[in-house]
């Protein structure tokens, strides 16, 4: 009898049930095996998974007319150099982008593609200029990327609200409204005049100083517009003397409104100047003078030179992180920590997964949200504009500085 391969049909099926039968009995096994207790995460298609870097973008004026404002952007990426070296936010790095756009609006526009189609942004933090928003906001808008800390003066970005656009700056209408509202009834000044860029921004202060003038039943005596590219402001500075104001509102930016403040002085005509916080800059001392001392500005970021946590982390990350150039304590440096902060609180608060979807959700839940450095902000189905209300600081030469004078004000 041969042995070996020669299997018959009685030695086949017996093997043939012992082998199904321990299939049977391995998956019965592994079935009822202890599962990890551990949950595993869902991968969700967009999301921003913890240790993984959020990539931001930014577009602003490098150079150009009004470089000056710059630093805010570059504030910005030091404010989240210093997060970061804190840890981050929930396990994330930020990385900032920035992009120049010479205060140019179609630049403003190709950056604004480039940081969403090229670079993949996940949100877009401040740029400023009303022109510049103007040419991007729409496009921004269908795009469903978000956009916070934005930099608007002017109330267009956010009438009517856009689910994705989150007005970071205060409306330079209200502001002119309380500055207006502090010549009068603090200042006894009754003849008030407003140099303004000839633009949507000028032209929201010229707007809200002028309402309010009419309330308290008076007339401003002159109103002087410029052109952002204009460099000769003798005549401009002729204009307002004549006129007799005795108290000037600035509705410009800080190489503009120099150039008029030393106009005004070569003709010995000294008013009393109250500006906007564009102008709330330590610069205005280097360009202008003695002639700055004792004028007042806007502010609705805190004292960047007072005793505050946040001014005091300020001015040490400011030392620590910015390049030297930038290292420059003052109002302007501090609205870059200040538009950054509007990112900074909106990530703390976003559940997991992060998504830009989630993000915008609890963005449009803000209620009286204060962060180291924004107060008492609110959005809503209804309202993504900026917070309203100001203090006003008064500028000293000597220490090249500004100082708080007052509380927080509201326009009525």
């Amino acid at each position: 009898m041969r042995v070996g391969r020669n299997l018959t049909k009685n030695t086949i099926f017996p093997m043939l049930t012992v082998l199904f039968l321990s299939i049977v009995f391995l998956a019965a096994t592994f079935s009822c095996a202890e599962k990890p207790t551990g949950e595993v995460p869902e991968v969700v298609e967009g999301a921003i998974a913890p240790g993984e870097t959020i990539l931001i973008g930014t577009s602003g004026p490098q150079t150009g007319p009004v470089s000056t404002l710059g630093i805010i952007q570059r504030s910005m990426k030091t404010y989240f150099d210093a997060v970061n070296a804190e840890g981050g936010i929930n396990g994330r790095k930020i990385e900032l982008i920035v992009l120049d756009d010479a205060y140019d609006s179609t630049k403003t526009q190709a950056n604004v593609i480039k940081l969403i189609e090229d670079e993949k942004v996940f949100a877009i933090v401040g740029i400023l200029g009303a022109a510049n928003i103007g040419a991007v906001i729409d496009y921004i808008d269908r795009s469903d990327v978000p956009w916070v800390g934005l930099i608007a003066g002017n109330r267009a970005p956010s009438t009517p609200p856009r689910d994705n656009v989150f007005v970071g700056s205060p409306e330079h209408y209200f502001e002119a409204k309380i500055l207006t509202n502090y010549i009068m009834d603090e200042l006894k000044v009754k003849k008030i005049g407003i140099f303004y860029q000839n633009d949507a921004f000028g032209k929201e202060g010229l707007t809200g100083a002028r309402e309010a003038a009419d309330k308290s039943g008076i007339s401003l005596v002159a109103e002087v517009p410029y052109e952002v590219m204009d460099t000769d402001f003798s005549a401009h500075a002729l204009n307002m003397m004549n006129s007799g104001a005795e108290a000037v509102l600035l509705y410009g930016h800080t190489t503009k409104v120099s150039l008029f403040v030393k106009a005004s002085s070569a003709l010995d005509y000294k008013p009393i100047y109250i500006g906007s916080t564009t102008v709330n800059d330590t610069k205005m001392f280097e360009l202008t003078g003695e002639a700055w001392n004792g004028a007042m500005v806007g502010a609705y970021n805190p004292d960047p030179f007072g005793d505050s946590d946040a001014a005091k982390w300020y001015r040490e990350v400011l030392g620590k992180y910015a390049k030297k150039t930038d290292n420059v304590v003052g109002s302007m440096s501090m609205k870059g920590f200040y538009y950054a902060d509007f990112l900074v609180e909106g990530l703390k608060r976003t559940e997991e997964p992060l998504t830009r979807e989630n993000f915008i959700k609890t963005m449009n839940s803000f209620e009286n949200v204060d962060g180291r450095f924004i107060h008492y902000v609110t959005y809503n189905s209804e309202n993504h504009g900026g917070p309203n209300s100001f203090c006003i600081m008064k500028a000293d030469y000597e220490t090249k500085s500004y100082k708080k004078i007052t509380g927080w004000l509201s326009p009525e």
